[in-house]
């Protein structure tokens, strides 16, 4: 077993402030970018996504992340930049004398300790996952479901340093997803995690590039079926499954509804749920995988750079109306797919565009 490691030493004084803020830029995507010179000025960005506020203090690093819903933004973009000074010194003072094994994660939340382990590979991608013994209340699962509030989620996050050793303190406040979904305390972890990786200063300190994504809990199918209709994308579309040797098996539809909630924990694309017609149900299990490669083929054509920010919005709960808009107007060119084991081909409904084939796709039938 690991020997624990003692948090670090409290200072007089920190040796490092900074403050970042998230934006999206021109093409889609969401980086973060360094604010400390605007601190106790104007907030220079109109439409920010997130802010986080650094400290360095002793052998504790400390970041205060706060995700912005649009009703949060106005009361932030009218005001100056001001460190949040509290949340970076609770952080401290509980990083201060906490011992920390190697790989392990300490959560707090609703006034509650658990641990969690991670564990980072070559390229930089973590996986949380639960530790034995971890909760510390009695009686509770190894790895708490509970559902996410109509408020914004708060919790704080203990680790150690992989390159400096020091502790990484992490303060969150910030929705995860749709309200009343249920969530693992890991898929939460994970999560916040995952948003802060692209901040450079905790990417380099953690060693974490990204994140994937624990499983969501049994309860998520009960949830899919709650959401309204104007929350969901789902398309129904003809399908024709045919052998290797382009012989045909099976004909008939699918129900397909894109995931608004979650991405493949393999893969950080979309995912889809796809509901076969009685008449393809026998055989449709060796055609899944294709299927789902061929709509997202599918989505990376059509939406290519906008993508990423809509994979982003999943994975930080923040999809928008638009969005949702602009997902059914690509799976809504879908007229049809034809597949066999390993290879498709994509119907569409525009009568003037040609078949869209992958390479070494399934000839005429």
């Amino acid at each position: 077993m690991s020997t624990a490691i003692r948090g670090g030493k409290t200072a007089s004084r920190p040796t490092k402030e900074a403050f970042y803020v998230r934006y999206k830029t021109p093409d889609g995507g969401l980086v973060f970018d360094n604010a400390t010179m605007y601190i106790g000025k104007e907030m220079p960005f109109t439409n920010p996504q997130a802010t986080c506020a650094m400290r360095v203090e002793g052998d504790t690093v400390s970041f205060s992340l706060l995700h912005l819903s649009k009703r949060t933004v106005a009361g932030i973009v009218s005001k100056p930049i001001a460190m949040p000074k509290g949340p970076l010194m609770r952080l401290q003072r509980q990083a201060h004398g906490l011992e920390l094994a190697p790989g392990e994660i300490v959560v707090e939340m609703d006034d509650k300790s658990y641990r969690l382990r991670y564990s980072v590979d070559d390229g930089g991608r973590a996986e949380v996952d639960v530790a034995p013994g971890g909760v510390v209340a009695e009686g509770e699962e190894a790895d708490p479901v509970f559902s996410l509030p109509r408020t914004a989620v708060q919790m704080s996050l203990y680790m150690r340093s992989s390159t400096t050793g020091r502790t990484l303190a992490l303060s969150f406040i910030g929705y995860l997803g749709q309200p009343d979904t249920p969530e693992t305390l890991s898929r939460a972890a994970a999560k916040v995690l995952n948003s802060i990786s692209g901040l450079s200063p905790f990417r380099v300190l953690s060693g974490i590039e990204s994140v994937k994504m624990p499983a969501a809990p049994s309860k998520w199918a009960a949830h899919a079926a709650m959401r309204k209709p104007e929350e969901q994308v789902v398309v129904e579309i003809e399908v024709t499954l045919v052998t290797a040797e382009h012989e045909p098996v099976a004909s008939g539809t699918a129900v397909v509804e894109i995931d608004l909630d979650n991405v493949n924990p393999s893969t950080d694309r979309l995912l889809f749920y796809i509901t076969p017609s009685d008449a393809l149900k026998a055989s449709f299990g060796d055609y899944r995988g294709i299927i789902n490669e061929a709509l997202g083929d599918v989505l990376r054509k059509e939406l290519g750079r906008e993508l990423t920010p809509i994979t982003f919005e999943v994975v930080l709960g923040e999809v928008e109306s638009g969005t949702i808009e602009r997902l059914r107007e690509v799976m809504g060119k879908i007229k049809g797919i034809d597949v066999s084991p390993s290879e498709f081909k994509i119907r569409r409904i525009e009568k003037s565009a040609a078949p869209e084939v992958s390479p070494g796709a399934v000839p005429e039938l």
